[in-house]
């Protein structure tokens, strides 16, 4: 579940970066010369041809004029082009990142810049081709860069989940662990309505509970995520079975009833209504005081077996 919020925040391969570079383009311009080519690149990449947008990026790059202003935007799509097609392979790799860098050094008040610095993190975070190699201490520092140099960007606070994680990657490290966890709930406090809020508290969640062994603070996390709206509604009833579980260790009786009741009624579906009216049943011998209304599986004919 760990890799899976990760995936949640920024999958390397995904629609978002491609729709965030649109955007970063802006209008082609009428007598534009390399306008046809950037909008053409743009839409490929969008659908992920990264070898036909590749072609277009460098076809605007090369009627680009010199002088002209908007050139770090196809440099930018091309470095994501060739970052992204696979296989990977070191020398696509080497040609993305030293193009991120001249992005970053060359357009450093450009919009694209903070996105080619969060990119070049991410690059030194994820392992592209075999032999690559991971280096989440340079990942974590170009993540802090973009943090500290563009605050107020978007990316900054896709980079703050991303340098939570970067620590997070260290499972055998407790201080490793202990300082992802903090930047967690740090940038939670920080950002309480962002659009990523849900993804932070259940990254907080699954870390608390798989990796720091924690279930009070990993229940309260996916309580949270919950009352925000689980960013995956598919995967819903395996949370909440986990939170019912969560709740059982800790003594929480009541959340746990509530937890199997919501996998019963709301995700009937999801292959755990059974076994929690199983649970309920149990929970009700264990708990003689404890409330214990059993739902019936919505659309099964004469409710439980």
């Amino acid at each position: 579940m760990i890799g899976q919020h990760n995936w949640m925040i920024q999958r390397r391969r995904y629609p978002a970066m491609a729709l965030l570079l649109l955007a970063a383009l802006g209008p082609v311009q009428a007598g534009d010369v390399a306008g046809p080519s950037l909008q053409g690149a743009g839409e490929k990449l969008a659908i992920h041809d990264f070898i036909n947008a590749e072609k277009d990026f460098r076809s605007a790059l090369a009627a680009w004029p010199a002088e002209a202003p908007g050139r770090e935007r196809a440099l930018y799509g091309l470095a994501l082009c060739l970052w992204h097609r696979t296989p990977g392979t070191p020398v696509l790799n080497r040609e993305a990142q030293d193009l991120l860098a001249g992005v970053v050094r060359d357009f450093p008040g450009s919009e694209v810049a903070p996105l080619a610095q969060r990119s070049l993190a991410r690059l030194l975070e994820v392992h592209d081709f075999p032999g690559d190699v991971i280096d989440l201490a340079g990942a974590r520092a170009a993540y802090q860069e973009v943090i500290q140099r563009w605050p107020d960007h978007p990316a900054a606070a896709q980079a703050g989940l991303h340098l939570a994680g970067a620590y997070l990657r260290e499972v055998a490290d407790p201080a490793a662990l202990a300082e992802g966890l903090r930047l967690l709930r740090v940038w939670i406090a920080a950002h309480p309505s962002h659009e990523l809020a849900p993804v932070a508290w259940e990254y907080l969640g699954s870390a608390s509970d798989l990796l720091a062994h924690d279930p009070a603070a990993a229940l309260e996390a996916y309580r949270a995520a919950e009352a925000l709206g689980f960013v995956v509604p598919s995967r819903a009833s395996v949370t909440r079975w986990r939170m019912a579980q969560l709740a059982e260790q800790t003594g929480q009786y009541e959340v746990a009833v509530d937890c199997y009741r919501k996998v019963i009624q709301l995700t009937p579906r999801g292959g755990r209504a059974h076994d929690a009216q199983k649970a309920l049943r149990r929970l009700a011998r264990e708990n003689p005081g404890l409330v214990v209304d059993i739902p019936a599986i919505p659309g099964l004919a004469g409710g439980a077996p």
